[in-house]
């Protein structure tokens, strides 16, 4: 479901988490993001991960 909250869309990262990277326009974006919420699920930090899935490593998610 995707619906307007203020100047963001709810459901817009969708997309980039639920698909596989081919349905995106940026597959990238997709992987990076996909990397981050695999490293939080994991870990309770998104910065668990090292690496992302291409070997190149993440900038750092600062703690809010």
């Amino acid at each position: 479901m995707i619906f307007r909250a203020s100047t963001q869309i709810h459901g817009a990262s969708a997309t980039f988490l639920n698909s596989p990277a081919p349905l995106t326009q940026d597959p990238e974006l997709a992987a990076k993001m996909q990397d981050y919420w695999i490293s939080f699920v994991k870990t309770m930090d998104p910065n668990g991960g090292k690496n992302d899935s291409s070997g190149v490593q993440r900038q750092m998610w600062p703690k809010y």
